[in-house]
C-alpha cells in the first residue's frame, strides 16, 4: 500500500473553480487500477495551499496511472490554477493506527 500526496498553491480567488475541477476528474482517478482512495484537502491556515491525497495498492499501479492519457489530461486542467511550483511525495506505509488506543 502506498500514499501519494501532491502539494499545490493555486491562486485563492480561483479556489472554487479548482474544487469543481477536481470533483469532475476524481472519478477517472479512483477508476483506475490498484486506486482506492483519492482526496482534494486545503490547508485551514492558508487559503492558496491545497493537497491530493490517493492510496493504492502499488507504485506500480500508480505508475500506470502517472503514464496514461487520463493522467496527461487531467494534470493539464489542474495546473492552470498554478501559483507555484507543486511538490509530489510517494509514500509506502511502514506501520499504522487506526482505532485508539495504539499499541507501542
Amino acid at each position: 500500500m502506498i500514499v501519494r500526496i501532491v502539494e499545490m498553491y493555486i491562486d485563492p480567488s480561483r479556489k472554487q473553480e479548482v474544487i469543481r475541477t477536481f470533483k469532475e476528474i476524481k472519478g477517472s482517478v479512483r477508476q483506475f487500477k490498484g486506486c482506492h482512495y483519492v482526496g482534494l484537502f486545503e490547508d485551514t491556515g492558508s487559503p492558496e495551499h491545497i493537497i491530493t491525497y490517493s492510496v493504492w495498492d502499488s507504485e506500480e499501479d500508480l505508475e500506470q496511472y502517472r503514464n496514461s492519457p487520463v493522467f496527461e489530461r487531467n494534470w493539464k486542467l489542474l495546473k492552470m490554477f498554478f501559483i507555484g511550483k507543486p511538490r509530489a511525495y510517494t509514500l509506502k506505509m511502514v506501520d499504522e493506527c487506526l482505532f485508539l488506543p495504539c499499541s507501542k
